[in-house]
């Protein structure tokens, strides 16, 4: 067996009617206030990249799985329920994978 890093998630609930997003994580780090309004909040305006390239990726799959045709369309708020689980996991610096409700969906390969 051979470890060579520690891979690291954040899990996020979906409310499909708002498009907002709510911190399932036990330490919330301002990303969801990021995300919602586009500034992490007491922070003022402050870019952080790793904030932009985590709300692009979620944006990425919110608007894959929410095409018309698509084959499974979690973010439809016809779905049964309002909300869903969005986990990001970043595995090492090069690839993050994104589930929905626990069902691996994507994985990005930077």
């Amino acid at each position: 067996m051979k470890v060579e890093g520690i891979s690291s998630y954040y899990a996020f609930m979906y409310n499909r009617n708002t498009g907002k997003i709510t911190s399932d994580n036990e330490i919330d780090d301002g990303f969801a206030d990021f995300y919602n309004s586009g500034m992490a909040s007491g922070k003022g305006v402050i870019t952080n990249q790793g904030y932009n390239a985590r709300k692009s990726g979620i944006d990425s799959l919110v608007r894959f799985f929410s095409t018309p045709g698509a084959e499974e369309n979690f973010f439809n708020s016809v779905s049964g329920s309002d909300e869903c689980t969005i986990i990001e996991e970043k595995v090492n610096d090069a690839e993050t994978r994104y589930y929905v409700d626990g069902k691996l969906m994507f994985t990005v390969f930077l």
